[in-house]
């Protein structure tokens, strides 16, 4: 396995940092970590923000914005975690795994709540990596293909977070990452991933409409042309996918747009986890997705 150098932070110092920001709400914080960004003890236990450029790449957000969706969506996991008697520990034995973690928007907010040792990055983008160790990320990192299987081992991860990634992926490529997830959370551990709500259809409308498309919505406004019909899938329980191309490598026919109802997260997650759960978006723009959560 691929890794960099940790940093070694005064440890105790930004124990007593991390309990600080932790205590602010998300808009505050998220202030903290993009402006604070040029002092050591924020730099050296989060790593530097890519460029801009880069940052609206990802997600199509930037700076405080990007920060207030994943603060959000960390919190909505942790307290998710706390009801099922699974609370974040700093320390453990199980890693602690970003999939999808691009630049590294979520991993390294995932510093705030455990070690950098146990913290692990995957994607299968070989740039989004090199980008978040070239910033000082402080994770380890390893590249996934497209398919399963990873080269962790069984039953050695405590959470696993998928932010902004399985609304991409087609319902037998979901269904072969839900198995790995599986198979590599320890009994107990928790997965906690996105996908589009339902409401996100109005928005596809509105693009379907519109002849200036923002940049980051170049593929989505080709998805679902037939919006009711998809509106009526989704009701009925059915995983909603429509097939886009791109993705990175190995990710063409698998990538695009997709809805995961909660009616099919029972039906089929709920097969092989021990227990599921789907919590609706956070108004204010604050979460605008949906989050499954799945326990082994």
């Amino acid at each position: 396995m691929k890794s960099q150098d940790i940093v070694k932070t005064d440890h105790q110092l930004f124990m007593q940092e991390a309990e600080r920001l932790t205590s602010l709400d998300v808009e505050n914080l998220a202030d903290e970590l993009v402006d604070r960004r040029h002092e050591k003890i924020i730099y050296e236990a989060f790593g530097k923000l890519p460029a801009e450029s880069v940052q609206l790449q990802f997600t199509g957000l930037s700076l405080r914005h990007t920060f207030i969706q994943g603060l959000t969506y960390l919190n909505l996991c942790k307290k998710i975690a706390q009801r099922e008697k699974r609370f974040f520990e700093r320390s453990g034995p199980g890693l602690v795994v970003d999939f999808g973690s691009g630049w590294g928007r979520i991993t390294q907010l995932l510093s705030l709540y455990f070690d950098p040792e146990r913290i692990l990055g995957c994607d299968v983008m070989e740039s989004a990596i090199d980008e978040a160790k070239r910033n000082g990320v402080q994770a380890k990192f390893i590249k996934t293909e497209a398919w399963p299987p990873t080269r962790l081992q069984n039953e050695s991860v405590d959470h696993i977070f998928s932010y902004s990634v399985f609304y991409h992926l087609s319902e037998d490529n979901a269904w072969a990452w839900i198995r790995e997830f599986h198979r590599i959370l320890r009994p107990g551990g928790l997965a906690f991933l996105t996908t589009r709500h339902r409401s996100f259809f109005k928005y596809l409308k509105t693009l379907h409409q519109n002849s200036d498309i923002p940049s980051f919505a170049n593929g989505a406004h080709k998805a679902f042309k037939d919006i009711e019909s998809a509106k009526k899938n989704y009701d009925q329980g059915s995983f909603c996918f429509d097939v886009l191309g791109g993705g990175g490598r190995g990710l063409t026919p698998v990538y695009g747009e997709a809805f995961i109802p909660p009616q099919y997260v029972h039906d089929r997650y709920g097969k092989i986890f021990s227990a599921v759960g789907f919590e609706e978006p956070i108004p204010s723009g604050l979460l605008d997705q949906a989050t499954i959560w799945l326990q082994k």
